[in-house]
């Protein structure tokens, strides 16, 4: 016997709204992640394009695979606790404060030791895009945070805040991308592309901040320990970088990568004993809430695997 196929009308309407946004989130980032390129390939040329690319891949590889674990797994969490604001908070600053653990140390290497990494990685003759992957780094730590507040609303029902926030994107993007990239010429279009996701990064935490009752304290609570683990960073291989180790071989370059995550762990364990954080509470819940504790397991396995 044939089924019958019935339309639920209401649900259909429900998804049209949800999926607008979605659909013209994804059209706004196609144009953003065009224009930069274009501008770049009229003013200097194709060869620079080529190595701006290169860049961008090698600055934001980490950051990227972060974003795609923390939507794939917050998403459907936030989505199940509509309607519970605190347990909405509780959950986002163990997700921000896992995601910053992992971004701003990742940022921090990248900028200190991105001579070496390009130059052992790729190649002396890409030596000249060191500055842009510096820039491009902090840039991809905006984006990282700016990715995980999006999720979170989209969770709680306010997809547009995604497409608001593309569209102030691409807004100052535009309007600075050209004589940035005429004053400074390649790394002038990675400033650019930072800008342009500081100023996302304001806009969804201007509304994640209404939607859960947080403000801009919470958050910087939440990143603390990953910046402070990552200013240990920066003590230690700053001077080691400059007083020993001559040259640029590659054993040099493994020793300051050695240096600088023995320096992370040193510096969280600092801030762990001065501040009584204990980042095994990360996985835990105060209000016992199960959707919640998947939230954080999840995000933190997928991150492990990832």
């Amino acid at each position: 016997m044939p089924h019958k196929i019935t339309v639920e009308f209401r649900q259909a309407r429900e998804l049209f709204r949800f999926g607008r946004w979605v659909t013209a989130t994804q059209l706004a980032l196609f144009l953003i992640h065009q224009l930069d390129r274009a501008v770049i390939s009229k003013l200097l040329g194709v060869a620079t394009l080529g190595l701006y690319q290169m860049a961008y891949n090698l600055s934001n590889q980490t950051s990227s695979e972060l974003q795609n674990v923390v939507a794939r797994s917050s998403f459907p969490a936030f989505a199940q606790l509509q309607g519970r604001r605190e347990a909405v908070k509780e959950g986002y600053i163990k997700v921000v404060q896992i995601s910053s653990l992992i971004a701003v140390p990742a940022a921090t290497g990248t900028v200190l030791l991105a001579d070496g990494l390009t130059r052992h990685v790729l190649g002396e003759q890409w030596l000249p895009i060191v500055s842009t992957v510096q820039i491009l780094a902090i840039m991809a730590v905006l984006l990282a945070t700016s990715r995980s507040v999006s999720s979170l609303l989209a969770g709680l029902g306010r997809p547009d805040v995604s497409t608001k926030e593309v569209a102030l994107r691409a807004v100052v993007l535009a309007a600075v991308i050209y004589p940035f990239v005429q004053w400074w010429g390649m790394p002038g279009a990675a400033i650019a592309v930072a800008v342009s996701a500081a100023a996302s990064v304001a806009l969804v935490c201007f509304f994640a901040f209404r939607a859960i009752g947080s403000n801009i304290w919470e958050l910087l609570k939440a990143l603390a320990p990953a910046v402070a683990g990552s200013l240990a960073i920066v003590a230690a291989v700053i001077p080691t970088g400059e007083l020993a180790l001559e040259g640029e071989s590659l054993a040099r370059f493994l020793a300051l990568v050695v240096i600088g995550a023995a320096a992370y762990v040193t510096g969280l364990a600092i801030w762990a004993a001065f501040f009584r954080w204990d980042p095994r509470e990360l996985l835990k819940l105060k209000t016992g809430d199960a959707g919640l504790a998947g939230l954080s397991s999840v995000a933190v396995g997928e991150t492990g695997t990832a």
